[in-house]
């Protein structure tokens, strides 16, 4: 997905701020970064293999929170360790 486009998707949020995470989201190896040779170039994202069982096991737990018949669940830092 072109960097524009999905920024205006994202909406709410800063340039900057869209940039700042794909560049962390790279970092991680949860997205790719390729510019297309394009006139104007333009940058393209794009989840990698990583980033898709990220988002698919994202995705099932937000389901089953959703599902769930407990309305709030408070966690510690100690509860996450």
């Amino acid at each position: 997905m072109r960097f524009n486009d999905l920024s205006r998707m994202i909406g709410g949020a800063s340039k900057k701020m869209v940039t700042e995470r794909l560049r962390r989201l790279e970092e991680q190896g949860l997205v790719r970064r390729d510019i297309a040779e394009t006139k104007p170039l333009s940058v393209v994202y794009e989840v990698t293999d990583l980033g898709d069982r990220c988002l698919a096991s994202s995705m099932s737990f937000a389901r089953g929170v959703k599902a769930s018949p407990m309305k709030k669940i408070t966690l510690s830092a100690k509860d996450l360790r």
